[in-house]
């Protein structure tokens, strides 16, 4: 699951299982967004769709982290806004 934490406020998402291989680039996308943006996208590119990201693009300070069910181990997603 993802875990966003948006000016102190802390959302959580459910995405289906997904294997991330080494050096490989995950996008997020809210459902509007992804829909514009499918012409843009890279091949080694994983996206994962959230179509309740009420949030999106609204918070001053958004940190995004993935959790694994089955371990310990996370990650802290780059974040980044188009204007």
């Amino acid at each position: 699951f993802i875990e966003r934490v948006v000016d102190g406020r802390r959302i959580s998402y459910t995405f289906p299982e997904f294997q991330l291989g080494s050096n490989k680039t995950v996008r997020i996308y809210g459902k509007s967004y992804y829909q514009n943006s499918l012409s843009t996208t890279n091949d080694s590119d994983f996206q994962l769709i959230a179509t309740n990201f009420y949030d999106w693009n609204t918070g001053q300070h958004i940190r995004t982290e993935l959790f694994n069910r089955n371990h310990i181990v996370r990650a802290l997603f780059e974040q980044t806004a188009d204007d």
